[in-house]
Formats: structure tokens, sequence, C-alpha cells
């Protein structure tokens, strides 16, 4: 199976059958399959949740599989609940997103008649998971018949096949709030009480039997509880390597061990993931690499070569996350269509259309001493809403402005 990403960073990921007879097993471990139980979905066969987790699950435990077209979820994301009540469906899965958009665009007329009593499994995993969304698809659906401990956060990769941890079958979703500051200065996850200084992050559960996780740090030496440092994984569903793509194997399967790229820690035993590595961003579940919408970017008339930043930010309100292209422009006066002719050339190029393109002055863009693109501080600057005020600036960085403006971030974000 092939990794999400534009075209050109695609790799191919080699399994065996007994990798995924094995993840297959751990999947069935996590969510003990039953007589009676009917799966539900919407999700592409292209994706390994559609693919592995949803059809080949179904047919290797013998349960039904009821299925529509991620178009027609699209087009009407309330007839996956109808799927769910008129099937009683009892196991289904979808990204954060979709959890979200099901809530926001459901209309009260559109859920007469629907009941999710018979859900006892909706899993969420493909992209992080927000707090906001655990929440909302909770209470909007609650008087439905959705009960909270149906809610089932999950993590997972294509390299390791498919699953690699999961929450508790009938429980409610583990949730910790932990000190911003110490999180991101220290890589130290400490718990504390809800508020602005705190960041919200929710668990996906346990490591599945024969996963073997440990986060480690940038020397590869495994970290206690509550430690933040790279999530790695070995076991029987880790990939051959990537389809001729011997650099990339060796970059990724090191001492024995899958790294995945995703920061997190582990509290209690639960693994929380908090962020990632790779310089990556997520769009409904599905992984584009920065450099490559930057290069699209620049190859519009009117773009600064060089002078394109890519970055994500959550957008708790539609349960995703939003790509934002920062574009210099050496033009004073910048056409009124330039916005549109680089979401439209980036999209055509990577199949990725940016959520908002902000065009700013040449040499806006903070960059190190080595002329390196700074993306986490072009994206603090933009949530704290100095990014239009520094037209013609160029500064490096340091630790506390960082700090300072991933604060802002929180609070703003806290209340909006």
């Amino acid at each position: 199976q092939f990794t999400s990403g534009s075209t050109g960073t695609q790799k191919g990921v080699m399994l065996t059958h007994a990798n995924l007879l094995a993840n297959l097993r751990a999947i069935g471990h996590g969510m003990a399959p039953r007589p009676g139980d009917v799966a539900v979905s919407w999700l592409p066969l292209y994706h390994d949740m559609g693919l592995i987790g949803l059809m080949l699950g179904s047919l290797y435990f013998g349960v039904p599989l009821v299925a529509c077209s991620p178009i027609d979820f699209l087009r009407r994301p309330v007839r996956w609940l109808r799927m769910i009540s008129d099937h009683r469906g009892t196991l289904t899965a979808g990204p954060n997103f979709a959890y979200s958009l099901v809530a926001r665009k459901a209309r009260e007329a559109d859920l007469a008649g629907i009941d999710l009593s018979s859900l006892r499994v909706a899993l969420c995993g493909a992209e992080p998971i927000h707090p906001a969304t655990v929440e909302g698809f909770r209470d909007r659906f609650r008087p439905l018949g959705f009960r909270p401990g149906a809610f089932f956060p999950a993590y997972g990769l294509a390299e390791n096949t498919l699953a690699v941890s999961f929450a508790e079958l009938g429980a409610e979703p583990r949730v910790v709030h932990v000190d911003a500051d110490r999180l991101e200065g220290e890589n130290r996850a400490v718990p504390c009480s809800p508020g602005p200084r705190a960041r919200t992050v929710v668990s996906v559960g346990r490591p599945l039997p024969t996963v073997e996780v440990a986060v480690v740090d940038e020397a590869g030496e495994p970290l206690p509880p509550g430690c933040r440092g790279e999530i790695v994984v070995r076991g029987p569903s880790v990939m051959k390597g990537y389809y001729a793509n011997p650099e990339a194997t060796a970059a990724a399967l090191r001492g024995g061990w899958l790294h995945t790229g995703d920061l997190g820690f582990f509290l209690e035993g639960h693994l929380y993931v908090s962020g990632r590595k790779k310089d990556m961003v997520i769009k409904a579940g599905r992984n584009y690499f920065a450099e490559d919408l930057e290069a699209a970017a620049s190859r519009v008339e009117g773009v600064k070569p060089g002078g394109v930043c890519a970055f994500s930010v959550a957008r708790e309100d539609r349960g995703t996350e939003e790509v934002v292209l920062v574009v210099e422009t050496r033009e004073p006066d910048p056409p009124a269509d330039l916005a549109e002719r680089i979401q439209a050339g980036v999209a055509e190029a990577t199949g990725c259309r940016p959520d908002r393109v902000v065009i700013v002055p040449a040499r806006t863009l903070p960059k190190t001493s080595s002329g390196k693109l700074q993306r986490f501080r072009t994206r603090s600057w933009y949530l704290d809403g100095t990014l239009i005020h520094r037209g013609g600036e160029r500064r490096t960085t340091g630790f506390v402005a960082y700090a300072k403006a991933w604060l802002k971030d929180k609070v703003r974000g806290g209340r909006r």
C-alpha cells in the first residue's frame, strides 16, 4: 500500500501476508468482534483504514459490511448515521474530520428516526483527534442512543500495516490536560488543571498485542513516562520496507524499530500523540509534504521563488486542520487574483487545495542564519495575528520568542 502524500512523495509500503494477518489478529483482540456485529463504512479502499481495517477485517472475522462511496458521504454526511441505524451497525471508523463534519452538518430534520444505540465501536484515527470533536459528537448524538463509551480513539500508520494502539472497549475516551509551556519547552507532559496554559490531549489507548511501542529521544534512547519524544514501533506488523527506496527504508527502520516521525508520550500506560516530527501538513486525514506545496506555489507567476511557507493549523470548529500558505511577492500591488491562482496551481500539482493563502511582502518569512525557512515561527505569527505587520522583516528565532508566540496561540485558540 502507498503512504498518503502528493505526487512524487508517496512511498510504496511493502507488506507481507504475515504482516496483514498479524495486524488483523491484533485488531481483533482490540475490537473483540462477535456474532451479530455489522460493520459500516464510507471510507475509500485506497485508504488503509478502509481497505485493511474495514474491508479485510470484515472478511477475516466474517462480519457483514455495509458500505457506500466517500462521495456519497461527503455530499450528505448524515447518510453515515442513517446506514448505521438502518442496518443496526455495531462497528464503524473514520478520521477526526468526519465525526466533526456530521455533527456540524446534520440537521434535526435529517436525524428523525435515527437510532445509534447499536453502535459499540466508533473508531477515530488517521489524523489528530481533537477533544472538541469527541465532545461535540458525543453531545450531539447522545439523544439518538449514542453511548460515549463507543467513541474509540486509535493510532496507526501504513508502515505498521494499520493499527498500533486502541482505546479500551466501552470506556469513555481518556483526556489529559498538560502544562503547555513544559510540553513545548522541556518535552515533559506534566498534568495540570484545565486552563489557557494547558494543552488537552486525547489518549489513543494502549499498544495492541504483538505491537511494541516506545518513546525515544534524538539518540534513540528510551524515555520514561511523561517525557515526549519520537514514537517508535516494532513487531510482526512492521513493513519490510519502502518499495524501490532503500534510503527511505534505512531512515525509517533503524535499530530494529520503525521510526514513525510522530511525537508523543506515555502516561499511566496510555499513549498520547502530541505532534509530528516530520514536516507534513494534514488535510482530511491525508498527509502532504510542506515542500511539495511550497514548490507548486513558487511556480505561479507573481510569487517570489523560495518565498513560500506551508503549514496546517487546527480548526476546532471544523474538527480538522486547515492548510495555510504564506506567500511572498515582490510586487507592490499584487494582482487581485493571485491567491486564487496559487490555490488552483497547488491543487493541480499536488491534489491539495490550500484553505487560505496569505500574500506578504518580500523578506517577511523568518529564516535561520543558514537560510532555512522557519515554518513553526511563521505559523506562530499567523496565529497571533502579527504576520501581516511584519513585512520586510528577516529575523532568526530563539526559544523564548517561540514560547511566547506558542502561548498566545493557545490562549487565542481557547477563545475561538
